[in-house]
């Protein structure tokens, strides 16, 4: 799945803003990249095939910050709707992947899922530990 990612490579924030064409090709990127990371969790956890997946945009991204805060939020549905489960994945990098909140638990990126963020800053740390991944 991780070769399948697609490139998100969009320019820091500026105080330019783009056309919106430019911020909506941007979402699209976004999107596709968080459900191709939501896949290679289900992939990895297969209690959750079958569910179907909602994928909320990054409210950070706009014409002025287009690669917004490199996160968003996945729901994943159980057939019928009977239960869910919250993650949140990256735009931005396969390797980051997808966290539930139990795993975000005792880290940052809740403060910055709503900032943007220039791509020398994008979460997590260098020593952010990810376990099993």
């Amino acid at each position: 799945m991780k070769s399948l990612f697609l490139t998100f490579l969009l320019a820091a924030s500026s105080a330019i803003a783009q056309p919106s064409y430019v911020l909506e090709n941007a979402r699209t990127q976004a999107r596709t990249n968080a459900a191709l990371s939501a896949l290679d969790f289900i992939d990895k956890n297969g209690l959750y095939r079958g569910w179907s997946m909602n994928i909320l945009d990054d409210v950070s991204q706009d014409r002025k910050c287009l690669q917004g805060s490199g996160w968003v939020n996945v729901e994943l549905w159980a057939p019928g709707n009977a239960e869910n489960l919250q993650l949140i994945c990256s735009t931005y990098s396969a390797g980051f992947g997808c966290f539930t909140e139990h795993e975000l638990k005792a880290q940052s990126i809740r403060s910055e899922q709503k900032t943007c963020v220039t791509a020398d800053k994008l979460w997590p740390p260098k020593d952010f530990h990810m376990e099993g991944k």
